[in-house]
C-alpha cells in the first residue's frame, strides 16, 4: 500500500516540477478566467442581454468559468498523454515497476492539483523513499 501511495505522489511531484519550470503554461491558466471575471464579466453585465433573475452577472458566469478552466486543463493533460504515447514516453511509464492503477490515479491528481496550482516549498524532496 505504501508503495502505491508513493508512487501516486511520484506522478503529483513529477507534474508539479513540470508546472514549476513551464512558467507560460501556468499563466496562460491564470488569463482566461482573469479575463472572463475581470474583463468581459462587467462589460456583459451592462449589456444586459441575458436575464440573471437579479443575481450579479459575475456571480452569474463564475461557475461557468471555473467549468471552462477545468475542461481546459483537462483537454491539456489529455493531449499530454497522447503526446507522451506517440514519443514513447508511455511505454516507459507502463514498463515502471507500479502498478497501472496508481499511474492513472497520479496523472489525475496531478491534473486537479494543475487547476488550482500549489507552490512546492520543498523542492528538494523525494516522494519515492527506498
Amino acid at each position: 500500500m505504501g508503495n502505491f501511495i508513493n508512487a501516486i505522489l511520484a506522478f503529483v511531484e513529477l507534474e508539479a516540477r513540470r508546472l514549476k519550470y513551464n512558467r507560460t503554461e501556468l499563466y496562460t491558466r491564470a488569463v482566461q478566467p482573469i479575463l472572463w471575471l475581470v474583463v468581459f464579466g462587467p462589460v456583459m453585465a451592462r449589456v444586459r442581454a441575458l436575464p440573471t433573475g437579479g443575481i450579479p452577472y459575475i456571480a452569474f458566469i463564475t461557475p461557468g468559468v471555473i467549468m471552462q478552466s477545468v475542461t481546459f486543463v483537462s483537454i491539456f493533460y489529455g493531449l499530454t498523454i497522447v503526446w507522451e504515447r506517440e514519443s514513447g514516453i508511455l511505454k516507459k511509464l507502463l514498463a515502471m515497476p507500479v502498478s497501472r492503477v496508481s499511474i492513472i490515479l497520479g496523472r489525475s491528481s496531478a491534473s486537479i492539483k494543475g487547476i488550482v496550482p500549489v507552490r512546492n516549498n520543498n523542492a528538494n524532496s523525494h516522494s519515492i523513499r527506498r
